[in-house]
């Protein structure tokens, strides 16, 4: 696989765990990016090609504009993620072709700054993992 760009766009954290706070105001959107070169291992699926991702304890954050591109700044570069800005998705659904399984749950939400877009409420009733318990 060639090199992979994963550009995550994340907003406001609430950790209910505890005595939960509530920090839905004290913190925007922050756009998160990692470029790195896509290793193969030899246990790797070979049909189908994952981006897994999940919260490390329970709590819950906003998602949306999610890009992985394959071979980034190249003619052959490639959008892998699918749906990752959620806009065709209906309020309250879970997003079209992501599976979010065990601990990690997923619907869609308008953006509290935006109503005119939707975005992907992950809320996590424990810790994701890569086998299971993960979006």
């Amino acid at each position: 696989m060639g090199e992979s760009g994963v550009f995550v766009a994340g907003r406001r954290g609430e950790r209910r765990t505890g005595d939960a706070s509530d920090e839905i105001d004290q913190v925007g959107w922050q756009t998160l990016q990692f470029r790195g070169l896509g290793a193969g291992f030899s246990n790797e699926p070979t049909q189908y090609n994952e981006f897994l991702l999940g919260l490390l304890n329970d709590g819950s954050v906003l998602l949306d504009d999610i890009v992985v591109v394959e071979n980034p700044g190249t003619a052959e570069a490639r959008q892998l993620i699918q749906n990752g800005t959620f806009e065709a998705d209906a309020l309250g659904s879970e997003p079209a072709t992501w599976r979010i399984i065990g601990t990690q749950h997923g619907s869609i939400v308008t953006d509290p700054d935006d109503a005119n877009n939707h975005v992907l409420l992950l809320e996590a009733t424990g810790p994701t993992e890569h086998m299971h318990n993960n979006a």
